[in-house]
């Protein structure tokens, strides 16, 4: 699982509250650097080439996680997307669902994110 979020405190809530449930997580700070792990994984084989869950805040510096989710898809990659913001509006949500991510809105329950990985783990 990768996580990207620029804020490095909710960045390391998520990591905890995840890890806690027994997940692997890699935690990055940007859109840039959530593209570049994801393609290395998928690409290259790090981390065994397995990826099965992006989890990424919407709102950050140089790329956000709608234009990462949408570069992601455009590059045909396929693995089930958390977004997370505190700035829903209905350009965001209508986005997410056209490319089939979840959009969860900030300050995020962690008992919802929990039912809510869990649900695109297994689906």
């Amino acid at each position: 699982m990768v996580i990207a979020d620029d804020d490095p405190a909710m960045r390391e809530l998520l990591l905890l509250a995840l890890e806690m449930e027994g997940h692997h997580i890699l935690a990055v700070g940007t859109g840039h650097a959530l593209v570049d792990q994801v393609r290395r994984i998928v690409d290259g084989g790090e981390h065994g080439g397995t990826l099965d869950l992006i989890i990424s805040d919407v709102r950050m510096p140089e790329m956000d996680g709608v234009k990462a989710l949408q570069f992601l898809r455009d590059s045909r990659v396929r693995i089930p997307f958390i977004l997370v913001t505190a700035f829903s509006d209905l350009w965001t949500r209508t986005t997410a669902r056209a490319y089939g991510a979840v959009l969860l809105d900030k300050p995020v329950e962690l008992k919802k994110l929990r039912a809510v990985v869990r649900a695109q783990l297994s689906a």
